[in-house]
């Protein structure tokens, strides 16, 4: 089992144009000084919108991050292009995995931050099984095509009895046997693993059921983190889905969202530490059961799931930089790991001290953080010290308003000045 760092490319604005994917891939490509477990596959989330509510700027080199291929969902892929994509994508030297949305988006979803209702709308259209279970057919048979080594499907409607779920699932796992194809069911929200404990149920009730494990759902869905004296079930159900998981999405959710702002914010470091506790009991039942590989994909998303602020479709934080992070937790974390072997590439350990720094000073109540204006607040604060005082109390935001007031003040003295002097 080794180490396969996937990067998913939904999202981005680069699928809609086939001119630009062997500019996005080279991005991604892995170098020779990647990162690698031997017993663990890490992967990569590439999401952003072309608009102004992206947050994730895709510019960083690949060198510096170490990707050994690509995750796309077939919604995603301009009509009628999916065979050059995944050319491009072995040319570029990358391995292919798809994602399927049973009886959901018909058609590519809409970049424009306004159209996130009809986005969510088109997710899942339908609760008729048959229909599901012949768009996922259809599907799998494309995605072997394709040539792509493993699916992640978003499976079945969230409404269906347990009985309904576990004929959908088995008859899935016949479909995905006829196709030749490796596929994993995600514990995703109005899915049929929204929660826990129906997942284990139908674990226990599907052979050869495989799982994608994102368990930042089940926190956001069931509006908590598991592991407390009132989830006595926990410990049985997460070993339940680690013997069965190919697919980890490593993202944090918190009991009212599926994603945390940042993960190296000192407010989440309990949601953070948690999910990586339930990350190493996957990657150690993984390790045990002799697999060869498992894939790990830090997964925060774009608005939708990252936090935008009201009226100017400005999104907070960097996406780049929460899943940059995150990889680099989860490899620290696999270092403890008996018979896992994690390398972290300097670019990546860069990032990892630069944000738990920035924690750092703000739990020493520092609020410079490193943006500029952070930056800029410090200096104004020092500034006006000098003039009221070194023991004078300043707060930032005071500083900069002052300091901008006497700016404005200074700008209008010039002014009338060049007036009288014509």
């Amino acid at each position: 089992m080794r180490i396969v760092l996937i990067k998913t490319v939904w999202g981005s604005p680069e699928m809609g144009s086939p001119a630009q994917w062997d500019g996005l891939l080279r991005r991604i490509k892995a170098s020779e000084e990647k990162m690698r477990l031997s017993r663990l596959v890490p992967t990569r989330t590439s999401w952003r919108q072309p608009t102004p509510c992206c947050a994730l700027a895709c510019t960083l080199p690949s060198q510096a991050e170490g990707f050994d291929g690509v995750e796309a969902a077939l919604c995603g892929i301009p009509e009628g292009a999916e065979l050059k994509f995944a050319d491009r994508v072995r040319a570029a030297g990358l391995r292919l995995i798809a994602q399927v949305h049973t009886a959901g988006y018909t058609g590519r979803p809409s970049a424009d931050p306004l159209a996130m209702g009809t986005n969510n709308q088109a997710y899942v259209g339908s609760q008729d099984i048959e229909e599901h279970l012949l768009h996922l057919e259809s599907s799998l048979w494309r995605c072997r095509d394709m040539k792509a080594e493993h699916v992640n499907v978003h499976g079945g409607h969230d409404s269906w009895p347990l009985e309904k779920a576990v004929e959908y699932l088995s008859r899935a796992v016949g479909i995905a046997e006829k196709a030749g194809i490796s596929i994993s069911h995600e514990t995703h929200r109005r899915r049929l693993m929204w929660n826990p404990w129906q997942t284990r149920s139908l674990a226990a009730a599907v052979p050869g059921l495989r799982i994608t494990a994102d368990l930042s759902h089940w926190v956001c869905a069931c509006e908590r983190v598991f592991g407390s004296d009132s989830d006595a079930e926990w410990p049985v159900i997460l070993e339940a889905v680690a013997g069965r998981t190919a697919l980890v999405h490593a993202r944090v959710g918190y009991s009212e969202g599926p994603q945390v702002p940042h993960p190296a914010a000192p407010e989440v470091a309990f949601e953070v530490k948690e999910h990586l506790s339930w990350w190493r009991t996957i990657v150690r039942a993984r390790v045990a059961a002799g697999a060869e590989e498992l894939f790990v994909e830090p997964e925060f998303g774009p608005p939708g799931y990252q936090r935008c602020t009201p009226f100017r479709l400005a999104a907070e934080g960097d996406i780049w930089e929460m899943n940059t992070y995150m990889a680099a937790r989860v490899v620290r974390m696999c270092q403890g790991v008996p018979g896992v072997v994690a390398e972290m590439p300097a670019a990546m350990e860069a990032v990892l001290r630069r944000c738990d720094a920035r924690a750092a000073a703000f739990m020493r109540g520092d609020e410079a953080d490193g943006s500029v204006s952070a930056a800029a607040g410090g200096v104004c604060a020092a500034t006006l010290r000098m003039v009221l005082g070194r023991d004078a109390e300043v707060s930032e935001a005071f500083a900069i308003g002052a300091v901008a007031a006497a700016a404005c003040c200074a700008a209008a003295w010039l002014v009338c000045g060049s007036a009288r002097g014509t």
